[in-house]
């Protein structure tokens, strides 16, 4: 659902290029089927090559694995020199300051997530890069969204889901809460699909 919501706020449309970061985590795949909905181009930021085949095969246009030339450098190279319209962040810190000077000049970068722990001083990048850089929450949008809105986009999505033209990534393992550090174990091993976490025992 914030996926579909950022979409559908940033008004991405034919033309538009979307960036996305922890481009192979479970929204990462999200954003990469709806580049088909929306009809967007999907750049898709990974630290693992493993992520390359599924994310093109979803729907991704380009994957770019960190670690090579400057992340700037190499969404410029994609897109003809112009960046990004806008992007998406689920990082912070200096991998989400890294991503907003991808955009171009009076595109926009929402913040959907803190994987790294720390923010990034979005005010300070508005202005650096002169883009409209700010979070995203999805309850804001909810709030601000009428019954109608609300309930027509969630059966979007659930016709998406029935036709095939959307799946989520599949769960691998459930643990208990007094299983974590075999949960944490089982993530940090790398392991295919999301690892939950249940009130009671695994």
């Amino acid at each position: 659902m914030t996926a579909w919501a950022v979409c559908g706020t940033l008004r991405l449309k034919y033309g538009d290029t979307l960036v996305v970061n922890a481009g192979g985590s479970a929204i990462g795949r999200v954003f990469a089927q709806l580049a088909a909905v929306f009809n967007y181009e999907l750049i898709a930021v990974t630290r693992s090559a493993a992520h390359t085949e599924e994310l093109l095969r979803l729907g991704a246009a380009h994957v770019i694995v960190t670690g090579g030339k400057p992340l700037r450098e190499a969404v410029l190279s994609k897109t003809g020199g112009r960046g990004a319209t806008a992007a998406v962040d689920s990082i912070g810190g200096p991998d989400g300051a890294a991503l907003a000077g991808c955009v171009r000049p009076g595109g926009t970068v929402f913040s959907i997530g803190l994987l790294s722990g720390g923010p990034a001083d979005w005010a300070a990048l508005s202005r650096r890069h002169r883009v409209d850089a700010r979070p995203f929450w999805l309850r804001q949008w909810i709030r601000h969204a009428s019954p109608a809105d609300w309930f027509g986009a969630f059966e979007e999505i659930m016709d998406l889901v029935r036709d095939g033209r959307l799946s989520l990534m599949k769960i691998a393992a459930v643990y208990g809460l007094d299983e974590v550090h075999a949960a944490v174990a089982a993530f940090e091993s790398g392991r295919a699909g999301k690892i939950l976490l249940t009130g009671g025992r695994g």
